[in-house]
């Protein structure tokens, strides 16, 4: 008997087509011997019936086990179970005793598997070991000097490759708050080297906190191993590439930025954003070593419009990140390691011209696919809203991304599509975002992301999601306003980084196949030489809810030696019931 088992009639459509593609991966066939009615022998005495024996068919591994052993947990303790087997650098997963289960993904690497098999969060924060500060716990092999001459900071990776950066002058012992080391005047008078340790390497920038008197250029030796530092495209980037030429490791196009606008100024509706300035970046050889020289541009730190403190970003990093700026008017922080994504709209010239800058995220969905979405949302928490409130109705829009990037290399001209399908949009506060004592008020934007959840469930293209300014037509700004707004990135230690989070539940279990009467089995083949096969099919479901289910099946006859061939025809049985068994 070829033997195919399907479920239908959920109370979800999604569902119902997901229990039908899990229980048709369940095949076995039952020989059946026929027997010749003309050669039957004399009738015995009749004897007491006996129970015929059940064979249970092979079934295959559920590669659900892991979740359907956690909902039963969560179901004994009452309570929500992390389930572990599951975890990623990226997600967790929990199980409730109901027997859903929830995905928690991030926008980057959030945590990292001890030796022991166990799971922690990472920590960035810089403590004194080995003769230098190294964060408690990193994607990323990272140290940076307590002082002296030497490396500043130095990166290793695997196969004898590292890559550091050095100072012209011996360095202060560095003042450390968290995950930053500064080491204060080491570019002269009012000019600070920070260096920042990042899950998945560092960030160092030279922070002018006076405005200074003749143009600034910085020379930063470089030492590698197994690495070579080069610029990138139009010299707009830096990257280290290995001996084979392949790129290991990059840095977006270095920027100067501003202190950006108070918070009392943001909330008057003529808030002037963060401004940012180019620097001139060069990797300089000298007998075969490295410089990377930084010269910012000199009007712009002469501009009296420039805020100080103002801060120098060549900033380096590892290819790991998945969240990133996009925008049509640079120079614009777009670094992968920035702290900060942004998302604005902004009439930058009288003809008109609108300016955007775009934030693109990306999840590992994987565990979704074939499973029924219950509910998910997207958390981004807001560091700065400059100016929102004033374009009202405006807002931020979420849309589903729908083709292939690279966070290192994605820029405004080659960044994916999306799709307005699913879409969903968070309308800006129209009240002051300050507080009584002049500070920002943080919160959270949260939209519904249920409609994408469910595309990338049935097989859609997971490729993140485009976080965009909007405003509808009759609320643009005028020339030189617009609106922006600041998140945490995964890069912002001790932040709240994006977070997608997704409400699913489990298809049916695998069906368990029965029968009475076989006499062997040969793997998934059957024999039998009765008539009458009794075949059971148990199947469960991990909520208490009612199952409508079909099966059907296929009898295969064969003659017994010496008798006539019995015709090899087909039995077709269909039944539909409702079934409640609780997986």
């Amino acid at each position: 008997m070829d033997k195919l088992v399907s479920t239908a009639g959920r109370k979800w459509p999604s569902r119902r087509h997901l229990a039908q593609a899990t229980v048709l991966t369940v095949a076995a066939s039952l020989l059946v011997a026929g027997v010749s009615g003309t050669a039957q022998a004399d009738p015995e005495p009749t004897a007491t019936p006996t129970v015929p024996s059940v064979t249970t068919f092979p079934r295959p591994e559920d590669p659900d086990a892991p979740l359907r052993a956690a909902i039963e947990e969560a179901k004994k303790q009452n309570k929500p179970v992390a389930v572990e087997a599951v975890y990623t650098e990226t997600s967790r997963t929990w199980a409730y005793p109901d027997g859903h289960l929830t995905l928690q993904s991030y926008a980057g690497p959030s945590q990292l598997k001890q030796p022991d098999g166990s799971w922690a969060w990472i920590d960035t924060t810089l403590v004194e070991r080995d003769g230098a500060l190294k964060p408690k716990l990193a994607k990323a092999d990272v140290s940076f000097s307590l002082g002296g001459d030497g490396p500043f900071a130095s990166m290793v990776r695997g196969k004898g490759q590292r890559f550091a950066l050095s100072w012209l002058k011996d360095l202060p012992r560095p003042e450390v708050t968290g995950n930053i080391a500064r080491y204060r005047d080491a570019a002269g008078p009012g000019a600070d080297l920070v260096v920042t340790a990042l899950p998945t390497g560092f960030r160092h920038d030279v922070v002018l906190r006076e405005r200074p008197t003749k143009p600034v250029e910085l020379r930063i030796p470089v030492e590698t191993d197994g690495l070579t530092l080069a610029e990138g495209k139009k010299g707009k980037s830096l990257i280290l590439t290995d001996s084979k030429g392949k790129q290991v490791a990059s840095a977006a196009e270095p920027v100067v930025i501003d202190a950006g606008p108070k918070p009392a100024e943001a909330d008057s509706g003529k808030a002037v954003p963060p401004r940012t300035g180019t620097i001139d970046t060069r990797v300089e050889t000298d007998n075969g070593h490295q410089a990377l020289v930084l010269k910012p541009d000199p009007a712009f730190l002469s501009d009296p419009a420039t805020r100080y403190p103002l801060t120098v970003d060549p900033t380096t990093t590892l290819p790991l990140l998945s969240d990133v700026i996009v925008s049509n008017h640079g120079p614009v922080d777009t670094s992968p390691a920035s702290t900060k994504l942004q998302t604005s709209k902004e009439r930058t010239y009288a003809d008109g011209h609108i300016t955007y800058a775009h934030t693109l995220l990306k999840f590992d969905t994987s565990v979704l696919t074939g499973r029924a979405i219950g509910n998910a949302r997207l958390d981004m928490y807001v560091e700065q809203d400059l100016g929102c409130r004033w374009y009202g109705p405006g807002g931020v829009e979420v849309k589903r991304i729908t083709s292939g990037w690279q966070a290192d290399t994605v820029n405004w001209s080659n960044q994916p599509s999306a799709t307005s399908f699913g879409s969903s949009v968070q309308i800006c506060p129209n009240s002051s975002q300050i507080d009584p004592n002049g500070n920002w008020i943080p919160r959270t934007n949260t939209w519904d992301v249920t409609a994408m959840a469910n595309a990338w469930a049935t097989g859609a293209q997971s490729e993140g999601i485009q976080v965009s300014a909007y405003s509808d037509l009759d609320h643009q700004p005028s020339q030189g306003g617009g609106f922006w707004i600041y998140y945490h990135s995964a890069e912002r230690v001790g932040g709240n980084p994006p977070k997608l989070t997704v409400s699913y539940w489990l298809p049916p279990e695998i069906p368990t196949v029965t029968a009475e009467s076989i006499d062997s089995m040969t793997g998934n083949d059957a024999i039998a030489r009765s008539q009458n096969v009794k075949v059971g099919f148990k199947s469960a479901v991990p909520e208490a809810t009612n199952l409508d289910y079909t099966h059907s099946q296929r009898l295969h006859h064969a003659a017994a030696p010496g008798l006539p061939n019995w015709p090899c025809g087909a039995l077709e049985v269909r039944r539909s019931g409702r079934r409640h068994d609780r997986g």
